[in-house]
């Protein structure tokens, strides 16, 4: 972790090592497998933050290593349950693609996550990803935590564009994210520097 970083919350950095769930098990890593999360923990009356990097290469290996993280969590102490364990922020590699963000500013989606994430309610997610193959968007859900927006976000794309939404990045509107922002860029700096960076050139629709 960056020591530089003004932190207001206590976060805990787990991202050295990489929990592979991929099923294609391969040694090259794809940026669009690289995804950095951030879990919330509520134990004796103290809140602190869990980050990890799981690679997945499909929506069901993605919740497998979320699962899996949410295991190593609670085997950490017994007097975490599973209730006390909540994932507040995901973000994918390829948000950083020179492409992608180039994308989501043409619509307006960087300004609309940065609007809406000033509010603060805790119950408030954004979810931003990719539906199908070329479009990007973003939904707004009403949630308790990141996996139930997703799920919204994902059942939203299914009725508006009759097509799979696969999540790009997820977020709160709670002071929190600010700081789980830092922690990626620094994250993805290490990460970036030991893959193959190359951009997918996949068309993402403007």
């Amino acid at each position: 972790m960056n020591p530089s970083l003004q932190l207001r919350y206590t976060h805990a950095d787990h991202t050295r090592v990489l929990r592979d769930v991929r099923r294609e098990q391969m040694p090259e890593v794809k940026w669009a497998h690289v995804y950095y999360v951030g879990f919330r923990i509520l134990a004796d009356s103290d809140e602190r933050y869990h980050h990890a990097l799981i690679l997945a290469d499909d929506y069901g290996t993605f919740l497998d290593g979320v699962a899996g993280e949410f295991n190593a969590i609670r085997g950490q102490s017994t007097a975490i349950s599973f209730n006390d364990i909540s994932l507040v922020f995901v973000r994918n590699l390829m948000a950083c693609d020179p492409e992608m963000v180039a994308s989501a500013n043409a619509q307006n989606i960087t300004l609309g996550i940065r609007d809406d994430l000033s509010r603060c309610d805790d119950n408030e997610y954004l979810v931003f990803g990719m539906v199908g193959e070329s479009r990007i968007c973003l939904i707004q859900a009403n949630a308790c935590d990141a996996l139930t927006a997703i799920h919204r976000a994902r059942s939203k794309s299914i009725e508006q564009f009759k097509d799979e939404f696969m999540p790009l990045e997820v977020c709160q509107a709670h002071p929190v994210t600010a700081e789980c922002y830092a922690l990626f860029d620094t994250a993805a700096e290490r990460i970036k520097s030991l893959i193959d960076g190359v951009s997918t050139g996949s068309g993402y629709l403007h």
